[in-house]
């Protein structure tokens, strides 16, 4: 045994004929593929001693057996990635149990494994990694001896038949199973009373009539609630499996006190989830009775959907790449799987974005060959969340997105894996590409707003752990992007938790473009007067001074460089590490220059982010100014109404307003 099953193909009368792959399991179904061309009229699968009747469907060199679950604890065999020259596998099928050997050579579609003894017992044989990834089966022996003993048996991989298993293996409905106890099932509830409800509808109640209901639970979980006293449309549900669900005949109450009670009428009974129809005959502690027939319907969760339901056909997202997609329950689209190549080494995050929290969309991860998944993320409440993978020597990792409630429209998400083994300047690029992609799929005011820097900041400090000085670089290199929603991210962050030094935005604002404007606005809001931005005004000034004479030194022959030397040898220490006079040895008149020099600059920052085409930005410009010392605030409202007063954008002019009232 693997992790996933290998089975015995067997005929009626217990011959064996091969063994088979179980490759997919649902609810109701298990498919498996064996290497053999023509099947017995009775075909079964044989696991143990327990024997199951297959049915069997012939694609060339190939069959596809399907058979009844029963509620049998199997789970498929994940594909393996790419088996390299030297790798040791093992095959299923050959007498005296599971043989090893080693990958000679690997083509595109073969593998030709090293010579082994008795090669023809290996047709037809299961051939999986050590780690218990699927590879393919053996269809042929190559280069045997004359007399047979000897030769290297021939692997088709599994890839170079997938295209043509697929469509077959996609028959059976229902939603794919991955290991033991992964259970979820789609259901339809209707009910229908039969009978009068008038005794019922006579009972004391806060707000005149009252109001039975059935209530379907499981366990103490609650499902869904019918009205009996008016007609109700058909309500589907999911369950992770068929098993007996509690109903219950209730009278629903509301208070302010209480919220909403449920005082039961009768005793509780069985509902079957397994039945198509059930009569619940309800007797009723007032006495008499009363029946519920409740009508129950299969759907397959994902009967819409394509290949990327199972294991087989899952999608490849590429490292570093933001892979979009939606699920759709009620439209049949409930599930996309995802197959990661691992091509680097250390941790991995995986960050997942849903546009709906509240849509019951959540992802799993785990390792091909893993009995179950071993991490997972519920999107409720949070929007990007993510979680942490170490690296355990694997070379794929498989994701598996799922909604388990039912919404009303199809539920847009993004999912990014990333090593953290890097500069963080990556993770932030990348994770800025995310929220591009989904601004440009999606025009959400959320991706802008200060809830979901919180997120990403979350994201960031506790999933991530990047030090705070580095990722305050990091998001420096974002301002000014092209992308509105990115834009105002980098904003929020860096104005609300990651505080950035403000000689590294000085530096920016120095740059020019609409990256100027962004950390122009950043240095008004933390700095606020002339007097605390002076310093840091002339320390930008003296790093372009420096930046300057380096450029001219360069220039300088010799003799120009020499006399250039003495000429500076009068200055003192600090002037010349300063690159400007010290502001002790300026006059009155200067320093007032350089302080109207500062609250020109100041003033400007704000005056140009005023004048962004972005109705956000210009909101943020005027929230700027109500923040800044009076005489600032003073300048700055004659050229802010003349902007701003007829802006098309409503939300402008009321900033204006309340900052600058009449």
């Amino acid at each position: 045994m693997v992790p996933g099953d290998v089975v015995t193909v067997v005929d009626g009368d217990d011959g064996e004929l091969g063994p088979a792959a179980i490759v997919r399991v649902t609810s109701s179904w298990v498919i498996a593929v064996a290497a053999m061309r023509e099947p017995p009229f009775e075909t079964y699968l044989r696991w143990g001693s327990e024997r199951v009747p297959a049915r069997v469907q012939a694609l060339g060199e190939f069959i596809v057996l399907r058979a009844a679950r029963g509620g049998r604890e199997w789970h498929p065999l994940s594909p393996s990635p790419e088996v390299r020259e030297g790798e040791e596998v093992r095959a299923w099928g050959p007498p005296g149990g599971p043989a090893r050997a080693s990958a000679e050579s690997v083509g595109k579609t073969a593998i030709v494994l090293d010579e082994v003894n008795d090669p023809r017992a290996w047709l037809g044989a299961v051939v999986t990694r050590s780690s218990g990834e699927l590879v393919g089966f053996v269809t042929r022996a190559a280069e045997v001896s004359a007399e047979g003993r000897v030769g290297k048996p021939r692997v088709l991989r599994l890839d170079a038949v997938l295209e043509r298993l697929l469509p077959t293996l996609l028959e059976a409905e229902g939603a794919d199973s991955l290991s033991p106890g992964d259970g979820f099932v789609a259901l339809e509830l209707e009910v229908q009373a039969q009978g009068s409800l008038d005794a019922l509808k006579a009972l004391p109640d806060s707000w005149g009539e009252a109001d039975p209901y059935l209530a379907v639970d499981r366990g103490l979980q609650a499902l869904t609630r019918f009205r009996l006293d008016r007609e109700t449309a058909p309500v589907l549900v999911t369950l992770p499996s068929l098993d007996p669900l509690r109903a219950r005949l209730v009278e629903r109450d509301v208070s302010i006190a209480d919220g909403i009670t449920e005082e039961d009428l009768a005793p509780e009974l069985v509902l079957d989830p397994s039945r198509p129809a059930s009569l619940l005959s309800f007797q009723l502690d007032m006495g008499g009775s009363l029946g519920v027939a409740a009508k129950v319907r299969r759907i397959d969760p994902d009967r819409s959907s394509g290949s990327d339901r199972t294991l087989l056909g899952a999608s490849e997202l590429r490292m570093r790449r933001v892979a979009s997609q939606s699920v759709d329950l009620r439209g049949g689209d409930a599930t996309d799987l995802w197959r990661v190549r691992v091509d680097e080494g250390g941790e991995l995050i995986v960050l997942f974005y849903v546009t709906d929290p509240r849509a019951g969309v959540g992802l799993e991860g785990w390792r091909p060959g893993e009995p179950r998944a071993r991490w997972q993320i519920q999107s409720r409440g949070r929007r990007l969340q993510a979680l942490r993978v170490p690296q355990e020597g694997a070379s794929e990792l498989l994701l598996r997105v799922r909604q388990s409630e039912p919404g009303l429209r199809p539920v847009p998400y993004s999912v990014l894996v990333h090593p953290l083994a890097t500069d963080p300047r990556d993770l932030v690029r990348s994770l800025f590409r995310l929220v591009g992609a989904e601004a440009t799929r999606h025009r959400s005011l959320y991706l802008s707003s200060p809830s979901f820097a919180l997120e990403v900041y979350r994201v960031f400090s506790e999933q991530a752990r990047l030090d705070p000085g580095a990722l305050a670089q990091a998001l420096l290199g974002q301002l000014g992007s092209r992308v509105s929603a990115a834009r105002h991210l980098a904003l929020h962050l860096l104005e609300l938790y990651v505080p950035a030094p403000l000689e590294e935005l000085e530096a920016a604002r120095r740059e020019g473009g609409r990256r100027a404007t962004d950390a122009g606005l950043l240095l008004a809001l933390r700095t606020r007067t002339v007097r605390r931005y002076l310093p840091v005004w002339r320390a930008g000034e003296a790093a372009y001074a420096r930046a300057e004479d380096a450029v001219s030194d360069e220039a300088l022959d010799p003799d120009e460089e020499e006399e250039e030397e003495r000429g500076q040898a009068g200055e003192s220490a600090e002037e010349k590490d300063a690159g400007l006079p010290a502001w002790s040895s300026l006059s009155p008149s200067a320093r007032e220059d350089a302080m109207w020099a500062t609250e020109d600059v100041l003033t400007k920052s704000v005056v140009d982010a005023a004048g962004d085409p972005d109705p956000l930005i210009r909101q943020r410009a005027v929230a700027t100014a109500a923040r800044l010392e009076q005489q600032l605030r003073t300048r700055l409202r004659l050229r802010l109404e003349a902007l701003l007063s007829r802006d098309p954008s409503r939300a402008v002019r009321r900033a204006l307003l309340t900052a600058f009232p009449p």
